[in-house]
């Protein structure tokens, strides 16, 4: 997905959002956290995250860009 993004990112519907990493739990260290609700966590956002794919055509551009690379 990260690379079908870079060759085409209008394949995604992406939402800037604040994204921090736990460091002080011990249970959930070093798992990302992300305020999908906007409750309580009044940052700057500092990342776009993916919320949707347009699947037909991601499929589609993966499966030219595999035939492409077959050898006769």
């Amino acid at each position: 997905s990260a690379l079908a993004y870079v060759i085409d990112p209008t394949l995604f519907t992406t939402q800037k959002m604040y994204i921090d990493v736990e460091t002080i739990s011990p249970v959930n260290f070093g798992h990302t956290v992300a305020d999908w609700r906007h409750r309580g966590i009044e940052m700057e956002p500092n990342v776009n995250v993916c919320v949707d794919v347009d699947s037909e055509r991601f499929l589609r551009l993966y499966q030219e860009r595999l035939m492409a690379g077959e050898v006769s």
